[in-house]
């Protein structure tokens, strides 16, 4: 396991610590361990053991810590369900809809241009050749739109469709660190 692992571990189960005091904590083993050969590794023990003894040398049990957390976490999230829910709800119909639009310009980009050039076509065939002309001209200017913007719009699409998953991380990470501060 990494210093970084170990680190990252380690700050996870000392959670019910104040941030402050987590993080010197968490700095100060990350620099012993940088320094530590395999031996003094050894001694320090799992993060979960090491969290756990540091805990109880600041007076928190963990099995108190984890029953009142899972009760705390649970009232809190019931009692609170009315005002997240339907943010929650609402922020990925946003992010649906910001994806959707970005697919319907480039459909519409496209279809105008088949639309364009089949009107033009049906329109210099009839005999009415300026009209067409003019027409084939408005499908090659959508061409030429589709093709400038493909780059944005396929960044877009990706950026657009990547915030499904970065959100539901970031809010969930948020939601558990409020829950852990305000039930231990």
């Amino acid at each position: 396991m990494t210093t970084q692992e170990f680190c990252e571990s380690f700050e996870k189960h000392l959670l019910p610590l104040p941030k402050e005091e987590r993080e010197e904590i968490v700095s100060y083993y990350s620099e012993f361990l940088d320094e530590a050969d395999e031996g003094e590794r050894e001694r320090l023990g799992t993060p979960e053991t090491l969290a756990q003894r540091i805990l109880e040398e600041n007076g928190i049990s963990i099995s108190t810590f984890k029953r009142r957390f899972s009760a705390g976490r649970v009232a809190l999230l019931v009692s609170t369900a009315v005002i997240w829910v339907p943010l929650w709800v609402c922020w990925y119909v946003l992010l649906a809809t910001l994806f959707i639009c970005i697919v319907a310009v480039c459909i519409s980009l496209l279809l105008g241009f088949v639309a364009f050039l089949w009107d033009g076509a049906m329109y210099a065939e009839r005999g009415n050749i300026p009209l067409g002309l003019f027409l084939f001209g408005l499908a090659f200017l959508l061409a030429g739109i589709l093709v400038l913007l493909r780059k944005p719009f396929w960044t877009a699409l990706r950026w657009s469709l990547s915030l499904f998953p970065r959100s539901t991380k970031w809010l969930w990470k948020k939601g558990r660190n409020y829950c852990t501060r305000h039930t231990a």
